[in-house]
Parts: structure tokens; C-alpha cells; sequence
């Protein structure tokens, strides 16, 4: 369950990421949400957000995600690498 929402949140966030309005009024409202939610917690397992992220092959939501926030995006950054 815990990994379908977490690939559902990532396709959603990248889904519209090039559009340029989708960035500047939902993008980071919309993160937000997906990391401080309970049911989704985007960032409480970085192992499993690491291994979507690897299938999907979404690495620019790493630089995304170590702007919002460093320390889970660098620990990201160790699982990725």
C-alpha cells in the first residue's frame, strides 16, 4: 500500500513539472503536502522513495527534494548513489 502511494505522489509531482504554471502555483504547495501528510509521508521511507525513484528513473525530484529539505535529500542522495 505504502509503495503505491508513494509512486502515485511521485507521478503526480512530475507529472505537470514542466509546466511552467503548474511550478509556480502548485508544485511546492503540493510537496509539501505529500511529505507532512500521514498516510503518504513522502520522505518518512527513504528506502522505499529511493527505489520508486530508481524504477522511475526520476532524478531530478532528487535536487527538488535536497532543497526542501538537505538532510533527507543528502541521505536520498546515499541511496541513490
Amino acid at each position: 500500500m505504502r509503495k503505491v502511494l508513494i509512486e502515485s505522489a511521485v507521478d503526480m509531482l512530475l507529472d505537470n513539472y514542466n509546466d511552467e504554471l503548474y511550478r509556480e502555483t502548485c508544485f511546492w504547495r503540493t510537496l509539501e503536502n505529500f511529505i507532512v501528510d500521514e498516510e503518504v509521508d513522502l520522505l518518512g521511507d527513504m528506502e522505499l522513495l529511493a527505489s520508486v525513484m530508481k524504477k522511475k528513473e526520476t532524478g531530478e525530484l532528487l535536487d527538488i527534494i535536497k532543497f526542501f529539505n538537505i538532510h533527507k535529500g543528502s541521505e536520498l542522495e546515499r541511496l541513490l548513489g
